[in-house]
């Protein structure tokens, strides 16, 4: 197959063509168009599309910057690059990251920490008992004090692995630390997050 280009037309002469009268078989090709830039698509899209492909269900755009190089709050939540975050960092989380972002030139990695979750942290535990005050007058008898007294005594026994189980619950649904990708774009990806 033999091309020839004049000015913006190129002509193809095609191997079978042959002679069938006087004038010559050619095919001629289409000018040749311009090819469209492709379309670039962002780094946030393409965690996200992997993600999807992944099964990882919590992943998600949780906001704007760029990488810091030290802790600041944000609307509740203490922000700070990875290497100063002093909690554990699961295995999976890493894991999952490095799935997500491969072959993504991605800025970096930020830990989020709920605030509410670092002020527990620094109280102490109480346990919230419920109160309970029989009218000791109006009980007569020694008998029945020490039946009182058993079952005000089961009351905070029975109440107490509740009051802790919901309040451990609470707890954990609310504070969690999210590991953040920051993208080339300047936004923030979670892609993943874990009961701490």
């Amino acid at each position: 197959m033999e091309t020839v280009q004049i000015g913006d037309l190129v002509l193809t002469v095609a191997p079978e063509a042959v002679e069938t009268s006087e004038r010559e078989s050619c095919s001629v090709s289409k000018p040749k168009e311009k090819v469209r830039p492709r379309k670039t698509v962002s780094q946030s899209k393409l965690i996200l599309a992997n993600a999807k492909l992944n099964g990882n269900k919590n992943v998600r755009k949780v906001g704007k910057g760029g990488l810091i190089d030290r802790a600041m709050e944000t609307n509740g939540w203490l922000v700070m690059p990875i290497e100063m975050y002093k909690g554990i960092i699961p295995p999976e989380a890493m894991e999952t990251a490095e799935t997500l972002t491969k072959g993504i030139p991605i800025k970096g990695f930020l830990i989020a920490d709920d605030m509410r979750s670092i002020e527990h942290r620094r109280q102490e535990p109480r346990v919230l008992l419920p109160k309970v005050s029989p009218d000791w007058g109006k009980i007569a008898s020694s008998a029945g004090k020490v039946a009182a007294a058993i079952a005000v005594g089961g009351v905070i026994i029975s109440f107490l692995p509740l009051v802790l189980g919901i309040g451990a619950i609470g707890m954990a649904l609310a504070y969690d630390p999210l590991l953040i990708a920051v993208t080339a774009e300047d936004e923030w990806i979670c892609v993943y997050q874990w009961w701490e």
